[in-house]
C-alpha cells in the first residue's frame, strides 16, 4: 500500500510526545528544515542536490547546511534540558 507521509510523520510525532517513557528530549528536525509556503519540501537552503527530480526542483535530500542546521539544534536541546 501508499501512505501519506505527511499523516506518517504527525502520527509518529504525536506517538513520541505522549506514549514513551523513556524519551529526554525530541528535538522536531522537519520543522526546522521545512518550507513554510511548501509545508511538503525542505527550504530552499537545506535542500540537496542529488535524487530524482519533482516539480523542476530537486527531491528532499538534506545538504550539508540542513545537517548543521538540526545538529546545532539537537546539540542546543540538550544544553537546554
Amino acid at each position: 500500500g501508499t501512505f501519506n507521509s505527511h499523516q506518517v510523520r504527525l502520527d509518529i510525532n504525536a506517538w513520541l510526545r505522549t506514549v514513551p517513557t523513556n524519551v529526554d528530549l525530541v528535538t522536531d528536525a522537519w520543522t526546522l528544515v521545512r518550507d513554510p509556503n511548501e509545508p511538503m519540501r525542505f527550504l530552499y537552503d537545506y535542500r540537496g542536490t542529488s535524487g530524482y527530480q519533482w516539480y523542476g526542483e530537486y527531491t528532499n535530500h538534506w545538504n550539508q547546511a540542513g545537517v548543521n542546521l538540526v545538529v546545532n539544534q539537537m546539540l542546543s536541546d540538550l544544553e537546554n534540558q
